[in-house]
C-alpha cells in the first residue's frame, strides 16, 4: 500500500512539475525578414559606417546599424560585369564562363543552364525581387535575370 501511494504521489508531482519545464513560447510563424541588398560599383569602404571620418553617410549608417555590415567583402574580378556575375551566382567567373567581361555577347557565352542567379532563389522563397540599375549579369536572355520588375 505504501509503495502504491508513493508511486501515485511521484506520478502526481511529475504531472505538475514537468509542464513547468517546457518551453512556454509558442512557435512563431515563419516570418521572412525584409532584405535590402545594396550594391554600388566602384565603392570602397569610404563610408562613415566603416569609420571614414571625411564622409558622412547617415542613412547608410542607420541601415548598417539595423542590418548586416560586411567587413570582409572581397571581389574576385577587377571589372564590374564579371564581378556582378560572381556574386549573383555565387561562383567564380572562370567556372561559369563570365570572365570575358562584355567582349562576347553571343549565346554560347551565357551562364550555363543549371546555374541560377540568387534572384531565382529569392523568388522561389516568395520574395519580390527588383533591380534598379545593373543590367548585364552575363545572362543572354533578359527573362533569365529573375527580377519581378526593373
Amino acid at each position: 500500500m505504501i509503495k502504491s501511494r508513493l508511486f501515485c504521489y511521484s506520478l502526481l508531482n511529475s504531472c505538475l512539475i514537468l509542464p513547468c519545464c517546457s518551453d512556454r513560447e509558442t512557435p512563431k510563424d515563419n516570418i521572412k525578414p525584409n532584405i535590402l541588398w545594396l550594391i554600388a560599383e566602384d565603392l570602397g569602404p569610404d563610408l562613415s559606417c566603416y569609420n571614414e571620418a571625411g564622409v558622412q553617410t547617415p542613412n547608410l549608417d542607420n541601415l548598417a546599424n539595423e542590418g548586416i555590415l560586411f567587413t570582409n567583402a572581397y571581389t574576385t574580378a577587377p571589372i564590374c560585369s564579371p564581378s556582378r556575375s560572381a556574386f549573383m551566382t555565387g561562383m567564380y567567373q572562370t567556372t561559369i564562363g563570365a570572365h570575358h567581361h562584355r567582349s562576347h555577347r553571343q549565346e554560347k557565352y551565357k551562364i550555363p543552364g543549371p546555374v541560377h542567379l540568387i534572384t531565382h532563389y529569392f523568388r522561389q522563397a516568395g520574395y519580390f525581387v527588383t533591380n534598379s540599375n545593373a543590367w548585364d549579369f552575363n545572362k543572354y536572355e533578359e527573362e533569365d535575370w529573375c527580377f519581378n520588375s526593373y
